[in-house]
């Protein structure tokens, strides 16, 4: 018989706990909840590699405000195979295009990003810089997904097989998903995982950031509505819906 753990009101749970057991917890890289100034470099991930943080994203009602000079490097390297991201996030400008997740080696022309296009409606959609026998070009996700209201939080993933080259963008919170399939590989980036700069160091803001999650893996569909309910559970503590 396991005991009972009473927490007193008021507590701030996260000021003792030392440790996060994300329901999907294989091939987990990065995670974080970005609730606090003074986490924003936090890996949830056990034994992870801890954030840097460029300039100093203001952080109000869960969010981390996050732009081109107000920005975390996950320190994780952009992928080499099969990735998951999940962001939980909101726009907060719609007149500014949100950059949420983006690696670019700019020598090279490789890397991926996640972002929102600042046009009507605005929407999320990704890209990636692919190897056209030889010939580097860029490669954004045709039809993007999702309609995105300024200050309304949303959750969404960007999942890549390697071996198939599909590319799926599902926007969780409204239950939509485009896909397309890439006709060449994508090159490795040598650049890591960036969460709120741009890929081509253009200006860019309007995003606020409530969480992140990196997987080395493509999950499945079962394997990320687990993990969706679980991030969607948790902000539904602090009273936030995505």
């Amino acid at each position: 018989m396991g005991a009972l753990l009473t927490v007193p009101s008021g507590l701030d749970i996260e000021s003792v706990a030392d440790g996060y057991e994300a329901d999907i917890s294989a091939n987990l890289v990065y995670a974080n909840f970005f609730n606090a100034s003074a986490k924003l470099k936090r890996n949830l991930v056990d034994g992870g590699s801890l954030a840097t943080v460029v300039g100093a994203p203001p952080v109000a009602g869960e969010f981390a405000e996050v732009g081109q000079s107000n920005y975390i490097n996950t320190n994780i390297p952009s992928p080499a195979g099969d990735f998951t991201l999940i962001l939980a996030a909101k726009p907060t400008d719609n007149d500014q295009t949100g950059w949420h997740i983006s690696s670019r080696n700019a020598a090279e022309e490789t890397g991926i990003w996640l972002y929102r296009a600042d046009f009507a409606p605005d929407r999320l959609t990704a890209g990636a810089y692919t190897d056209n026998g030889g010939v580097i070009a860029s490669d954004t996700l045709v039809g993007p997904t999702g309609v995105l209201t300024e200050g309304v939080p949303f959750c969404a993933a960007l999942r890549y097989n390697a071996t198939t080259r599909v590319r799926r963008l599902t926007m969780l919170t409204a239950g939509s998903e485009t896909t397309d399939t890439l006709a060449y590989a994508m090159p490795v980036s040598a650049d890591n995982l960036l969460i709120g700069r741009s890929i081509d160091g253009t200006s860019s803001g309007g995003t606020g950031v409530a969480a992140a999650f990196i997987y080395d893996a493509e999950l499945d569909d079962t394997d990320l509505a687990t993990q969706y309910a679980q991030i969607k559970a948790a902000m539904a503590v602090v009273g936030i819906t995505v």
